[in-house]
């Protein structure tokens, strides 16, 4: 996220999602603006329970209902074919 992004969009992350695929609107909307920077370089770490041998708590499994990605996908693809306008 750049200041500009965020003044010209006047948001970080899309509001219209429910936890998925904000993310990638973000990156894409970046990308079709010649705005993505790519610092590979950069590194962190991710306390994913999956990597840690901890279990999935409430919050994960709330955050990642089945709705929330295919309701973020079906968003994501209107927002793509509007050019995220």
């Amino acid at each position: 996220m750049t200041r500009q992004c965020y003044q010209d969009w006047g948001y970080v992350l899309y509001g219209e999602y429910l936890g998925m695929y904000s993310d990638n609107d973000y990156t894409q909307r970046a990308q079709l603006e010649s705005r993505a920077v790519w610092a590979l370089d950069l590194m962190f770490k991710h306390n994913h329970f999956t990597t840690n041998g901890t279990a999935a708590d409430r919050t994960y499994l709330h955050g990642n209902e089945s709705a929330k990605y295919t309701l973020g996908r079906r968003f994501l693809e209107t927002r793509r074919q509007r050019s995220f306008k």
